[in-house]
């Protein structure tokens, strides 16, 4: 059973949901998502999303009790994957694990309550925070075994887990191989797209700065999208990159995943943002979406992270080489010269990973880390 906030397959994660769901059954298991909306709900405060939010966690409960009951019925073993989306599920399901002796495996996405604890540490309330984490540490230890999307993830969890931790990449969920364009289809023009939110956790802070202090012969040549942001973060964001003379377009979020996703193709490059503070707290799966359509990264973020892994590797450049690209193109006309950027997809890896663990937990056997 695999516990997500929802079931909409044009989202990265609970794309990610879905095929775990079928991998499991096409290796002779049956599998079944849980969820509280089929389709995303935006306004992380909105009252729809926060009722469907408190809906999920009570009837969670006594949904994994029928579960309970039936596999006892069929002798079937049964494991509980939680994500943390929506936040505090895993809390939830830990303790029904807990009570009714099911074993659990937490598949940690998006550090909750960790992100809300920094919010609530900024807004000085600090015994709150404290209390938050404390308990989560002691729920987490509940689990049975731990995945983690990336290494710097995984360091963040075992300070709270006590039993293994193992990393399973994220893979690239959409894949439509493409041909990144050369600097001379468009005239001498580097296009960047930001696609999806720009949260919390996001910053282009110091992509802006590194702007400012360019001469205007690459500003000239360099234009930005956004795609699918919100109407008052995009107007604030507009206003910071006109004042380093850099143009920038905002777009309305597309009506369907498949015309994003056609859209991507007219771009060079694919912006990642993670805020300092956040590195082992969040991957940002949007990386994963540029590079399942064969669009390297330009990442403003930490290093050791997921995204900072794939630069190492050459599928992207971090935002202080963008002056480089554009004087020189060399990193653009190496691809086109190796027949375009291609993301060796780890989904066979991470899958293999998931369900080696899955068959130790169902079998009772103790699982140990890699």
């Amino acid at each position: 059973m695999i516990v997500n906030e929802y079931a909409d397959d044009k989202s990265p994660v609970s794309k990610l949901c879905l095929e775990l769901e079928q991998h499991l059954e096409e290796q002779g298991s049956r599998a079944k998502t849980i969820y509280i909306s089929k389709r995303y709900i935006p306004g992380g405060l909105s009252p729809r999303r926060l009722g469907n939010l408190l809906l999920l966690h009570i009837l969670f409960p006594l949904i994994l009790l029928y579960f309970r009951v039936m596999t006892i019925k069929s002798r079937e073993g049964l494991v509980v994957i939680s994500t943390t989306n929506p936040p505090l599920i895993h809390w939830t399901t830990a303790l029904a694990g807990l009570m009714l002796r099911i074993p659990s495996l937490l598949w940690y996405m998006d550090a909750h309550p960790d992100l809300e604890c920094l919010s609530l540490k900024k807004k000085r309330f600090f015994r709150l925070a404290d209390f938050l984490s404390f308990l989560d540490k002691k729920i987490i230890r509940l689990f049975q075994a731990y995945i983690a999307l990336d290494e710097a993830m995984a360091v963040n969890l075992r300070t709270k887990a006590c039993k293994p931790v193992f990393v399973a990449n994220p893979w690239a969920t959409y894949v439509t191989p493409s041909k990144p364009l050369a600097l001379k289809d468009w005239e001498k023009t580097l296009k960047l797209v930001y696609a999806g939110n720009y949260g919390a956790a996001h910053d282009l802070s110091p992509f802006l700065q590194y702007l400012k202090g360019q001469p205007v012969i690459i500003k000239s040549q360099l234009s930005i999208s956004f795609v699918g942001m919100p109407a008052p973060i995009g107007t604030a964001l507009r206003d910071r990159f006109l004042e380093v003379g850099v143009a920038a377009e905002f777009l309305p979020r597309f009506s369907s995943f498949s015309k994003l996703l056609q859209f991507l193709h007219r771009f060079h490059f694919g912006i990642v943002s993670l805020k300092d503070c956040q590195r082992g707290l969040a991957c940002p799966s949007k990386a994963f979406t540029y590079v399942s359509q064969g669009i390297p990264l330009c990442y403003v973020g930490p290093n050791k992270t997921l995204t900072d892994s794939l630069l190492e590797k050459g599928w992207g450049i971090s935002y202080t080489q963008l002056a480089d690209v554009i004087e020189s193109g060399d990193y653009l006309e190496n691809i086109r010269q190796n027949q375009g950027f291609s993301y060796p997809s780890v989904r066979e890896e991470s899958l293999g990973i998931m369900m080696s663990v899955l068959k130790g937990m169902q079998r009772g056997e103790q699982v140990w880390e890699q």
